[in-house]
């Protein structure tokens, strides 16, 4: 809601499924709550948390510049069937490495040149997080080849990406 309210004349695309994390293949660091199912709506421990998809759309109705769309990440249409123009920036909160990995093959598709990308859950200088958005992303620049620079490598991060 405060993206949208700062840039009333710019579109917020937003996707989730609210289902909460799938299970992921990778090692879930000791002490995080990454487990199958968390942070989904309804979830009993998440109590500021909507708790079905209707309390959802009551709380963004005040922005009318979000577009929720309620898809499951690796199954995202095409950026035009969206009507999503050009690019500037990409918030992913995914957490953990597969969902990520697919955010980026979907923002791959997207029209840009440079691109603001802010991780959630980077988790920068603690190797137990090794494996999750930043593997993806380390791999998605690598196969892109695309040139990047590194704002912030705390518990998130943002980066400039240039195609």
């Amino acid at each position: 809601l405060c993206m949208a309210r700062h840039n009333p004349e710019s579109k917020i695309f937003t996707f989730d499924h609210f289902q909460g994390l799938e299970q992921t293949k990778k090692n879930i660091p000791e002490g995080s709550d990454w487990v199958e199912g968390a942070f989904r709506l309804g979830h009993p421990t998440l109590a500021h948390w909507p708790q079905t998809i209707d309390e959802f759309k009551e709380r963004i109705q005040r922005a009318p510049n979000i577009y929720l769309h309620i898809e499951d990440i690796h199954q995202l249409k095409e950026p035009k069937e969206y009507e999503m123009g050009t690019v500037v920036a990409v918030n992913i909160d995914v957490d953990i490495y597969e969902p990520c990995v697919s955010a980026l093959r979907f923002v791959e598709k997207c029209s840009w040149n440079d691109i603001l990308l802010r991780f959630d859950d980077w988790h920068g200088n603690e190797p137990a997080y090794d494996c999750h958005e930043r593997l993806a992303c380390w791999e998605w620049l690598q196969r892109t080849q695309y040139s990047f620079s590194i704002l912030e490598n705390g518990s998130a991060c943002c980066m400039i990406v240039r195609r």
